[in-house]
């Protein structure tokens, strides 16, 4: 059986790079994937 809540804090210490965008649940594992999803991700937000 798998714990949902241990899940993900093992999701977070694999991903550690969080979008800062509030409401957006993205998590990458290096820098570069933030990069990224910082200028492509949210180009239709606001």
């Amino acid at each position: 059986v798998i714990n949902p809540s241990v899940t993900a804090q093992n999701n977070n210490a694999d991903k550690p790079f969080a979008c800062p965008v509030p409401g957006c649940k993205k998590r990458y594992k290096n820098i570069n994937g933030i990069k990224y999803h910082s200028k492509n991700g949210h180009k239709n937000d606001g």
